[in-house]
Formats: structure tokens, C-alpha cells, sequence
């Protein structure tokens, strides 16, 4: 068969290394059950409640900052600094409270403001928002927060909601039973982060459009090609979209020698030309004269796009081959330094490890699991076991191709330490410079560059996302004897599959313990919590106050259609606003956390059809043929409860009830295995980019594979690591 699921040695030491861990079925707690506050007859109304909420930094505050003032709102107000932002004064009008804000000034994230009031014992603290991983260990161990469980009379939208999705449920109850906190979630049960490209690019390489005019391919680069492909050989069928609304049968047949990378690999000279001609040709063969797609572009950017690995990393190619054609530059302006083409064919947002990990998620491309998990690198095996995808056979795999890539000059080179010109930010930078192809990203903040670049050579500039490729996800390809990373195809198994599914994050907000000493203020922070979780306050904290809504002439909310269900729509105001590039400029999250106060992660659930509606237009277009795939069951996703088909296709709880012994052991062993992979924006690290840019084995750089494995496995305890969460999980369930 194709891999292994789990190299061997985790689950054969999983129960005794488990039993040297002390992680028996006793729970845990230091504390004493907590008692209910009887709030009967109790009103909160004219309250003061002392909150600390941000996102990020002063700027991102309920208040406002220097920064973004004066701003003249949409309702008429005038904002200087320190006023309420427009969802928080609503907020307040609404539920007849006052809130002193006490959010540390000089805090740089949710995390560091929790830290510097923890510091001081949470002293004169009602509401805080923070890690969750915070909150349950300072309500576990200290009794700091109050168990929301102890108020479901007060709680009834919070608990309605958490009753009817189990894994939420599960991610936010305790070893105890107790929840601390109401969990925030960017969005829920709907696609996260996509495969975004220039599409026009595409179109121009492939189509033969006259709006191009005419295509004289490059030849003045020639790649030294080092991917050797995955499929050697195929003989398949698997289901694609066809049209918006219906779907079809796609079938692929090919043997060695005839896939696509093998053939550019043969070429006895690799350049623009004569890579592009390959491809089209190779398009042509299996799906043109099939009658599967009308024109070679759409096999990656249609609606009916069905690629695979190989076939994207060959448009990749022609891509990097074609510098002057692309750019509109001058021949000489189109390679660098050491004579490479100065295209980019795929490149993460930016150099900080949070973005540099989308490098990672490429790994998807091959099948691989865990590098977009809900939590850390797990995902469940087909037998509903959790793994844990730094130490699965597949990613070691992948590393190996993914240093081809690097290799051939296919992924943004020096990515994790920045460009000699100091770039860090390469998101920006490539789109700007009309350099960058792909990336894998938010649709809304990465396709607004067609709307805020203007640049004459680029007319026809269009930035947007693409389907998921089909993948050979459940392990049924078959490896070919005597070859390394390279399978053949006789089962119909390959199918569109993303992980990056939105479920609960790693934010929420808590009441403190001591705010039962007041039983007013108590009402009114379980009020508040209650309100973000009915459809009134979602609304408000999504979205802003009224005006930020589109009214009918009756004065109801104007609704669209958003993956099937019904979402509100965005004022013309708001929209306009929100384009201005002397406010938002174009950037949604930044113009409502900036100047409307609302998508800030504390305990709510935010409507992501905002973000659909705030998108480009053209990034609309491919970001509604995701949609589409996703209503058709073309593109299989994770989800958001048991997946009673495909068990590994569950999404993996956010968070786990560890019990005292349980999270000892983990802080006590396995620090080193955080530390060497810590995706945080700031002072984040993780190995395998050593990897991707050195590949195994290199000289004073990195380990062999085993010695890799070993190091990950033994010295740096995820052997440990997976089975206290393995034995969690069972508990949990």
C-alpha cells in the first residue's frame, strides 16, 4: 500500500509510556466544586463591569486609540481617542450597563494582556478575554473563573448552542465537567484558508485568449528540474464539479512515463516554452478532448477544475519560465542575482512562522493530514485513533518533495529568514512588484490587491481562489517497486479534501471567580456573555450597530444566501467604508476591529458572510465555485461533528480536558517539543523548515529521516505527548 498510517514505534510504547506518565483515570482538580450564586430576583441593569478585550495592540481595543481618530461614523458620531468604538457603545446602550475598561495599554495580544493581569492575581477583573489554555488552568488549578455550568438558567442561548454541536461541547468542558469560558469563533462549520492564484496568469500561459494578444513564450530560462513526481501511472475516476449545480465523472488514465512531470522531466531543454507547450498538450489529451473541461485553464481555476499534484507543480513551472511574458519586463529585468527567474511561484503571507507555515500546508497537495488540525498537528486515522502529523510517514514524505520544490526554485527562497532587500512581508511585496503567483491564505485580505493595485502592464489582474486538488487522502495508491515517492493510481479514492474547516479557536473570554462577591455585576456578565450567543448580539459583534446593515424600506435586516443559509447584508456604507483607502482599505478584519470595535475574539460566534461579502469581486468568483463544490459534496471538508462516513475526517477537538497529572506531564517532558514547533508570529520556530530549505541529511544541517523521527519521537517526548492525548480523548467520549 501506499504509507503507513502511524510509524509503528508511537503505538507500540503508547500504554507503557502512558503508565510512566501517571496518567491514570484519576481526574485531577486542586479545587473544591464551586456553588451557584442564586440570582433570582437579581437585576444588573446600571451596573459597571470592569473588562479587558482586544485583538491585538492598542488599535484593536474597545476603545479607540490616537491612531484612528478622528473618525465620523456611519451613525453620525464624532470618535475621538477613547471613545467606544460603535459596537461596544451599542453594546452598553443595549443591556443598560457601563463597562470600565481596564485592558492593559501596553498590551501586544490577547495573550499578553491575560499575562499582565495574571500577574496581579486578576485583582479588580469581572470579564477578561484571553488563551484558553489560560483560563482552564487558572480555573482548574485556582478556582479563578466561574463554571458557566453552575448559570444555564442565565445561559440559555450559550447553552443551546453547545448542546447542539458535541465537539464544541467536548473542546470546552473540563476533566471536571466544568466550563470556564465562552469560546470565540472566526467563523464556524465553513472554509477557512484556500489556494489563491492569478488566475490571468493561468489564462495567458494556457488559453490562447486573443485578449492576451500574442504569446511569445520565454526561452531565455532554462530550469534544472528536481521534483520527480508522485503519480508514476493511473487508471481512475473521481467525482468534479461540472457546472455550478452538477457534477461528473472524471476519468484519468495514464501509464509510466505519461504523467505530466515525468514528461517536462524527459525535455531536453526546459524553458517557457517548451515546459508550457508539455502541458498543454498533456491538457489536452486527458481532459479537452474528453470533454471535462473547454480550455486548459479551467482544469486549475474553473469551476470543473480537477488537478492533482503533479499537474500543479508542472503549471508551476511554466510559470517560473516565463518571467518576461508574466510581468511585462524586460528581459533583463527578469532573473536575479544568481541568474533565476524572478518569479515567484508560490509564497506564504509573510516570514514569521505562523505564515511561513503555510510552506507546510503544502503538504496537502500529497494527501497528508494534521497541517491544518484545529489543534497542534493531530487528525484522527481511519480508525478513529488520534496521530499526530509531525511523525507520520506521509510527512516525512512530503518533506522530501517539498525540498524539491525549494530545490527547483518553485517556493519563495530564504522564506523563513526574509529577502536580501529586507522584505518580510511577501504577500504584499510579490503582489505589488507583479511577481507572486500562489499563495494559500485568506480569500479577502490577499484578493483585495486586484482592487489597490493599479498597474497598466497587468490589465487584466486577477487575484483569486481555486479548488482544492484531488488527492489520494485515505492511503489507497500503491507504491512503485523500487522507487521512491512514486505511486500508481488503480483505485477511485482520489477526491477535493480541505482540513481548513472553522471551529472553535483558541480564544474566549471568562468572569471571574471574585465577581460573585457582587451578585449585580455577576447578572450582568452572564447577560453579556448570553447576548453574543443570540442572533441579535452574533449580529452586533459581527457586523457592528444598524447602520452597518442593510434595511429594507420596513426598516427589517436584508438578508443573501451564504452557503445555503441566510446571512445579513453589508450597508453600502459599510462597504464603502471599508474600501476607502483612508479607512479600511479594503481590508475587512482591520476596518471593523480599527473603526467598528466588533470581530474581536471573545466569546461569540462571528458570521463569516461577512468576509464573503466583503470580498473582491473577482475573488468572489473563485471563492463561489468553492462554495458551490462544498453544497455538491465534491469537495469533502472536515467537519465539525463525528464524520459517520470517513471517521478521518473529523475535525480534532480545539482543546483537550487534561487532567492535573496529564498537563504536568506534558509541561514537565515535552517543552522542547513545543518550542521546536511553535508556529507564534513572534519567535516562532519549527524544524521542518530546516527540512523543506536543506532537506534530509545535509551536512551540519539536518538528521537523516530516522535519526529525525527518533529525535521527534524520544528525545522530545511526542511519543509521550500523543498518548496522554489519546487517553484524554477516550475520556472525553
Amino acid at each position: 500500500m501506499k504509507k503507513g498510517k502511524i510509524l509503528a514505534a508511537v503505538l507500540a510504547t503508547t500504554l507503557s509510556v502512558a503508565m510512566l506518565a501517571g496518567c491514570g483515570k484519576n481526574p485531577s482538580n486542586s479545587t473544591s466544586k464551586q456553588t451557584a450564586i442564586d440570582l433570582t430576583g437579581v437585576n444588573g441593569d446600571n451596573s459597571t463591569v470592569s473588562m479587558s478585550v482586544l485583538y491585538n495592540g492598542q488599535s484593536t481595543m474597545m476603545r479607540f486609540d490616537s491612531t484612528y481618530v478622528p473618525y465620523v461614523s456611519l451613525n453620525g458620531t464624532n470618535y475621538g481617542q477613547k471613545h467606544w468604538k460603535p459596537a461596544w457603545d451599542e453594546l452598553q446602550s443595549r443591556l443598560k450597563f457601563t463597562i470600565n475598561d481596564i485592558t492593559p495599554e501596553k498590551a501586544s495580544s490577547v495573550s499578553n494582556a491575560f499575562e499582565l493581569l495574571q500577574a496581579n492575581k486578576f485583582n479588580g477583573v469581572n470579564i477578561i478575554s484571553g488563551p484558553v489554555s489560560g483560563i482552564v488552568d487558572e480555573g482548574t488549578k485556582n478556582g479563578t473563573f466561574i463554571d458557566l455550568t453552575l448559570y444555564k438558567d442565565q445561559l440559555p442561548n450559550f447553552f443551546n448552542f453547545i448542546e447542539n454541536n458535541e465537539i464544541v461541547k467536548k473542546s470546552i468542558t473540563s476533566s471536571n465537567g466544568e466550563i470556564f469560558y465562552a469560546p470565540y469563533f472566526d467563523g464556524f462549520d465553513d472554509i477557512e484558508t484556500m489556494f489563491i492564484c492569478r488566475v490571468d496568469w493561468v489564462e495567458k500561459l494556457l488559453d490562447d485568449d486573443a485578449k492576451y494578444g500574442t504569446i511569445n513564450y520565454d526561452t531565455f530560462i532554462n530550469l534544472d528540474t528536481k521534483y520527480q513526481g508522485y503519480y508514476d501511472s493511473m487508471n481512475t475516476k473521481f467525482t468534479a464539479m461540472k457546472t455550478a449545480t452538477t457534477t461528473q465523472e472524471v476519468s484519468v488514465s495514464y501509464t509510466s512515463g505519461n504523467g505530466i512531470i515525468a514528461i517536462q522531466n524527459a525535455l531536453a531543454t526546459k524553458n517557457g516554452q517548451t515546459l508550457t507547450e508539455a502541458l498543454k498538450s498533456y491538457i489536452k489529451t486527458n481532459y479537452v478532448d474528453k470533454g471535462y473541461i473547454s480550455k486548459p485553464s479551467e482544469l486549475f481555476c474553473g469551476q470543473n477544475a480537477c488537478y492533482n499534484a503533479d499537474e500543479l507543480i508542472a503549471l508551476w513551472r511554466c510559470v517560473k519560465a516565463n518571467p518576461s511574458l508574466l510581468t511585462g519586463k524586460a528581459q533583463a529585468a527578469c532573473t536575479d542575482k544568481d541568474g533565476e527567474s524572478v518569479i515567484i511561484p508560490f509564497y506564504p503571507r509573510a516570514k514569521t512562522c505562523d505564515r511561513a507555515n503555510q510552506v507546510l500546508q503544502l503538504a496537502q497537495l500529497w494527501g497528508v493530514r494534521g497541517y491544518e488540525s484545529r489543534n497542534g498537528y493531530f487528525y484522527f486515522d481511519e480508525n478513529g485513533n488520534l496521530a499526530d502529523g509531525r511523525v507520520s510517514e506521509d510527512m516525512m514524505e512530503a518533506l522530501v518533495f517539498l525540498n524539491q520544490l525549494y530545490a527547483e526554485g518553485l517556493i519563495c527562497k530564504d522564506y523563513i529568514t526574509g529577502l536580501s532587500s529586507g522584505t518580510e512581508e511577501y504577500r504584499d511585496t510579490f503582489n505589488k512588484q507583479n511577481l507572486g503567483f500562489m499563495t494559500y491564505d485568506y480569500n479577502q485580505t490577499t484578493t483585495i490587491y486586484n482592487e489597490t493595485i493599479n498597474d497598466p502592464q497587468t490589465p487584466y489582474r486577477n487575484l483569486s481562489p481555486i479548488l482544492f486538488p484531488v488527492a489520494d487522502w485515505d492511503n489507497k495508491a500503491t507504491a512503485v517497486s523500487g522507487a521512491t515517492g512514486k505511486y500508481n493510481v488503480t483505485t477511485n479514492d482520489l477526491y477535493q479534501y480541505t482540513e481548513s474547516w472553522r471551529s472553535v479557536k483558541s480564544e474566549g473570554w471568562a468572569i471571574t471567580a471574585a465577581t460573585a462577591s457582587n451578585p449585580e455585576v455577576l447578572k450582568k456578565a452572564l447577560e453579556v456573555f448570553d447576548y453574543t450567543y443570540s442572533t441579535e448580539g452574533q449580529i452586533l459583534m459581527t457586523y457592528g450597530p444598524d447602520e452597518w446593515i442593510e434595511h429594507d424600506a420596513q426598516g427589517n435586516i436584508v438578508y443573501i444566501d451564504y452557503y445555503g443559509r441566510q446571512v445579513p447584508k453589508i450597508s453600502q456604507a459599510a462597504l464603502a467604508e471599508l474600501k476607502n483607502p483612508k479607512l479600511g482599505k479594503g481590508n475587512y478584519t482591520n476596518y471593523y476591529r480599527y473603526y467598528v470595535g466588533s470581530t474581536l475574539p471573545i466569546g461569540f460566534v462571528k458570521e463569516q458572510g461577512m468576509e464573503y461579502q466583503a470580498a473582491d469581486e473577482k475573488g468572489l468568483v473563485g471563492l463561489q465555485y468553492i462554495g458551490n463544490a462544498v453544497v455538491k459534496g465534491v469537495l469533502k471538508h472536515a467537519t465539525v461533528t463525528k464524520n459517520t462516513e470517513k471517521v478521518q475526517n473529523s475535525l480534532v477537538p480545539t482543546t483537550f480536558a487534561l487532567n492535573d497529572l496529564q498537563t504536568q506531564s506534558v509541561n514537565n517532558n515535552c517543552a522542547t517539543l513545543g518550542k521546536k514547533f511553535s508556529n507564534t508570529a513572534a519567535g516562532g520556530e519549527n524544524v521542518f523548515h530546516n527540512y523543506v530549505v536543506n532537506g534530509f541529511n545535509a551536512s551540519g544541517k539536518t538528521l537523516t529521516k530516522e535519526q529525525l523521527l527518533d529525535q521527534i519521537n524520544k528525545d522530545w517526548n511526542l511519543e509521550l505527548y500523543l498518548s496522554i492525548h489519546q487517553e484524554a480523548y477516550e475520556e472525553m467520549y
